[in-house]
């Protein structure tokens, strides 16, 4: 097993991994798991991907933040999710996401971000919502194939990914069922 999928399995648990090299010694490496997936910091226990969410009966209830450089995605994202019934915040970078994450005070269930955006990455918002907001559905959606995302395993960073361009269909499915 190479360091690539254990870096996946263990954030996939929650956990979290060290290493420390020494010259003509090697490497070490360090892995801390939770003991049980609630047990972080009394929280809800994370969802794994491909796990149901508490079930919620309306869109309405659910608030979606959507991530999208593109003015022209941006829109079209928010509209969509907005007839469904969706309550959408809508930002232009990845920088204001986290803004969004880390200084709102109402409950955000679903996170739709571009992977890559200016200011902050979507893959550096991915991963900060994975530590600020672990029980978060995210949606990872880019230009690029999911087979060239692989490679930097997106998959430990989100519940899904859709390639750009994808129909509303597509969109809504993929957010009803991570919302349950």
């Amino acid at each position: 097993l190479g360091l690539s999928p254990v870096r996946g399995i263990v954030r996939e648990l929650r956990g979290a991994i060290w290493f420390q090299t020494v010259i003509g010694r090697g490497t070490s490496f360090k892995v801390c798991l939770p003991r049980s997936r609630s047990a972080a910091a009394g929280k809800r226990a994370p969802r794994r991907p491909g796990e149901a969410r508490p079930s919620r009966s309306a869109a309405a209830a659910a608030t979606v933040l959507v991530a999208e450089d593109d003015d022209a995605v941006r829109t079209v994202i928010s509209r969509l999710l907005t007839r469904a019934g969706y309550e959408v915040i809508a930002v232009e970078d990845g920088e204001r996401a986290l803004d969004v994450i880390r200084d709102s005070e109402r409950h955000l269930d679903l996170l739709i971000a571009d992977v890559i955006m200016p200011k902050q990455s979507g893959l550096a918002v991915l991963e900060d919502v994975y530590k600020l907001r672990p029980t978060m559905g995210v949606i990872a959606i880019s230009g690029y194939s999911q087979e060239e995302w692989s490679k930097i395993e997106i998959s430990a960073l989100a519940d899904s990914f859709l390639e750009k361009p994808f129909n509303g269909n597509e969109l809504l499915s993929t957010a009803r069922q991570l919302l349950g």
